[in-house]
């Protein structure tokens, strides 16, 4: 996909992530070409047949994650989420 689009792989999942998914990515970057770079990741739409791709490619948990802010509560604390993926 990233030679489709001439795009990066972290851009074709930003991308992804924020207009297909609807979710809001924590990128941290300091450097302006990093910066630029995701930026550009929401220039673009994907084909359909594409974002299947990426639907059916991830983990059947992803859409069904339970997330809690206490421990004790049965599911995923905050603070462990970014492993889950």
């Amino acid at each position: 996909m990233a030679q489709k689009y001439n795009k990066t792989q972290n851009q074709i999942l930003i991308n992804w992530m924020l207009k297909e998914k609807g979710l809001f990515t924590l990128i941290k970057t300091t450097q302006k070409e990093y910066i630029d770079s995701n930026l550009e990741a929401l220039d673009f739409k994907l084909q359909q047949e594409d974002v299947q791709k990426l639907n059916e490619f991830q983990n059947e948990k992803f859409n069904n994650i339970k997330i809690y802010w206490e421990a004790n509560k049965g599911g995923v604390t905050i603070d462990k989420l970014a492993s889950q993926f």
